[in-house]
């Protein structure tokens, strides 16, 4: 009971490299709430009075100096004298969303600034207007999930093709909040699981699946096309696949078990224990693996597998 509650204060008040910073995943699913497909595209209208701005906002009707701009000619002479009027016009690049005035480059900004740096659309939106643009976070939404569809889905589906190619994978899950998800509170898990290639792979491939649950059918489902060695934790979904799938336990999880046990020790009482020989050992397999990585893919088979 003793070790119970020292590394339950251990765990409580003690710093851990595991730990996930409150609020990171939070607002993961911001753009299916605010979405909707309905909504029609925000109209761009030609403003003819003037109306100062400060240096260096941009709005809908002014645009930077350095924008490409598409002429449209026609006959002047033909508009007076002929029965009809040749008009030729520029070509345009197809748009990456039928009908909408978004470019690659706004929504590739949108998704970067959310996924990669955290920023929430409703301050996206704050910061689209101080620039003197009136972006609405619905918009962003929009494109968000139709770019998605569209364009990213079909390289989702050909980079799982590849990763189930390999014959080694990773695999994990962790939980994350998910806001107005049907038949669930919003105080409720739902879980990221994720996949990646081995240390052998010439070209890392690193894939996230979203899944309401931890049920082990999410997992073989996701691997129904591998046959390999998949590197997992203890749960028990990872260890119920199909026979064609050898899964291999993860000595870091082993080790902190072992750590756990040190944790609950005096300092003077720790060195020679067979908790201690047990991280000690996992150590030296850690070490191990940092020697394999610097060698050639032929010496480390010839080496330790003749």
């Amino acid at each position: 009971m003793l070790e119970q509650l020292k590394l339950a204060k251990h765990q409580q008040f003690c710093p851990s490299s595991e730990q996930t910073p409150a609020g990171q995943l939070s607002l993961f699913d911001e753009a299916e709430t605010l979405a909707d497909p309905a909504a029609p595209e925000p109209e761009i209208e030609t403003i003819k009075s003037y109306r100062r701005r400060k240096a260096g906002q941009v709005g809908l009707d002014r645009l930077p100096d350095d924008l490409p701009v598409s002429h449209t000619y026609a006959c002047r002479h033909c508009e007076t004298h002929s029965d009809h009027v040749p008009v030729v016009k520029a070509p345009m690049p197809n748009p990456v969303i039928k009908g909408s005035f978004a470019s690659p480059e706004a929504i590739a900004h949108i998704a970067y600034e959310k996924f990669v740096m955290g920023s929430p659309l409703y301050r996206q939106e704050q910061d689209w207007a101080r620039k003197g643009v009136p972006l609405s976070r619905q918009t962003m939404a929009n494109w968000l999930i139709r770019a998605t569809n569209d364009w990213l889905m079909p390289i989702y589906d050909r980079l799982k093709e590849l990763l189930l190619e390999h014959q080694v994978l990773h695999g994990d899950e962790t939980t994350l909040q998910v806001l107005h998800e049907e038949g669930k509170t919003a105080t409720q898990k739902s879980y990221m699981w994720v996949y990646r290639t081995g240390c052998d792979a010439k070209r890392h491939i690193v894939i996230f699946e979203y899944q309401p649950d931890r049920k082990a059918i999410r997992p073989a489902e996701f691997l129904d096309a591998f046959e390999g060695y998949l590197h997992a934790d203890g749960y028990s979904g990872y260890h119920n696949l199909k026979k064609e799938i050898t899964v291999v336990g993860c000595w870091a999880h082993t080790r902190r078990k072992f750590f756990d046990i040190i944790k609950t020790m005096c300092k003077e009482k720790r060195a020679g224990t067979q908790a201690m020989r047990g991280v000690q050992f996992c150590d030296l397999l850690f070490k191990l693996e940092e020697d394999f990585a610097k060698l050639p893919e032929h010496k480390t088979a010839s080496r330790w597998f003749p």
